[in-house]
């Protein structure tokens, strides 16, 4: 017959998976901000163009007329 786990096996196996689980937490959240500091900074690129195209557009159909 097998033996069954002790309430403190159980409890000290579960302290280590919320330390690990704590851990890759941290450090994915901090990816995460770095991915969001780098997407905003692609869209303000982005933007920036869009821009350009747009003032380019204009002046040059202004420019037409």
């Amino acid at each position: 017959m097998a033996t069954r786990p002790t309430v403190s096996s159980v409890h000290n196996q579960l302290h280590a998976h919320e330390v690990q689980c704590h851990e890759r937490w941290v450090t994915n959240f901090k990816h995460l901000e770095s991915l969001q500091k780098e997407v905003t900074f692609i869209k303000n690129w982005m933007m920036g163009g869009l821009g350009t195209i747009s003032l380019t557009m204009v002046g040059y159909i202004l420019s037409q007329i």
